[in-house]
């Protein structure tokens, strides 16, 4: 039978590279390996500087350390195979390292709605901020995601016939027909969490609002400064989430529209929709470079000195 007519076509590749699949699965390899050098230097970071030990701190440590598992597994499958484009990979093994990709990018999106709700919470709450987002809060709710998205990925078992994996031709993670005759070129698991991604992104869209418009009324309103070093430091802690969630946005919107089809003739799509969720990594790694003064004074080698205790009980002082 001819191989383009057999189960499990859409994710073999040509047998021969183009120079087209080299550039892509060289650029591929490239951005990947540049999400976990920035991702090990934003761990790096959580942890030596102090104003991160808390529960920002753990929550992006473990968003980063999710969204460094998928680039990893970039890096070391999915380029390869979009450079070398075998015609001998096992179905199996791509859908095992479709849901390893599954697991860690939808940790990582639930992780930063997370984030986006901490700040509001810190910003609308601040007394009782600490009160709710304890360590073992944090900590629970991390677990928790971990067994929610295998249970979510076991979803593509349970119902037959909506299997992804990728495809090293079209250059996307693509529905897997059950037979090649198949009518339908969509998995209905696949599109039903895109869409389900989709909604969390506009959802945590409006949380970022409501936190900015709390933020401009205590600072026009309420005429608070720069001078309150708590304050300045919840902003830039939003600033640099609702900086990422806007690129989000646009990776899930990207996301929604290719939906996982295999549709070779739709390749700006098909390229928009991979590399945009690599995008979001890299822009969600430079964030904490780029929005904290503590991480690029480190950076040039100068001494931060951080007193967060007295910043909280000036800030509780005020609110009372």
């Amino acid at each position: 039978m001819n191989s383009a007519l057999s189960y499990g076509f859409e994710i073999q590749g040509r047998g021969e590279a183009t120079k087209e699949d080299i550039y892509i699965g060289v650029s591929m390899f490239i951005l990947a390996l540049c999400t976990i050098v920035l991702g090990s230097v934003n761990l790096y970071f959580i942890k030596k500087v102090s104003i991160f030990h808390n529960a920002f701190g753990w929550l992006w440590a473990s968003r980063t350390v999710a969204e460094m598992i998928v680039e990893v597994n970039h890096a070391l499958y999915t380029a390869p195979v979009t450079i070398i484009q075998p015609r001998n990979v096992d179905p199996s093994v791509a859908y095992i390292l479709y849901f390893v990709t599954f697991i860690g990018a939808v940790s990582g999106c639930l992780l930063h709605g997370l984030l986006s709700v901490n700040r509001c919470i810190a910003v609308y709450f601040p007394v009782h901020y600490r009160r709710i987002f304890t360590k073992s809060f944090c900590f629970g709710y991390i677990a928790a995601i971990g067994v929610s998205c295998l249970a979510l990925a076991s979803i593509y078992i349970v119902f037959p016939c909506n299997m992804i994996g990728y495809s090293p031709t079209v250059y996307e993670y693509v529905f897997v027909k059950c037979d090649p005759s198949m009518g339908r070129n969509y998995s209905i698991v696949g599109t039903i969490m895109n869409y389900t991604c989709m909604l969390g992104c506009v959802t945590t869209g409006f949380i970022d609002l409501s936190t900015l418009s709390r933020i401009v009324y205590i600072r026009k309103v309420r005429k608070v400064g720069p001078e309150d070093k708590l304050l300045s430091r919840n902003t830039r802690f939003f600033a640099q989430s609702a900086f990422q969630n806007v690129y989000m946005l646009f990776t899930a919107a990207v996301i929604v529209y290719a939906n996982n089809k295999y549709e070779p003739e739709r390749k700006i799509a098909n390229l928009l929709g991979f590399f945009s969720l690599l995008g979001t990594h890299i822009v969600n790694a430079m964030a904490l470079l780029l929005f904290n003064a503590e991480v690029r004074k480190r950076i040039l080698g100068r001494n931060v000195v951080h007193n967060s205790a007295s910043y909280i009980t000036k800030w509780h002082s005020r609110q009372q």
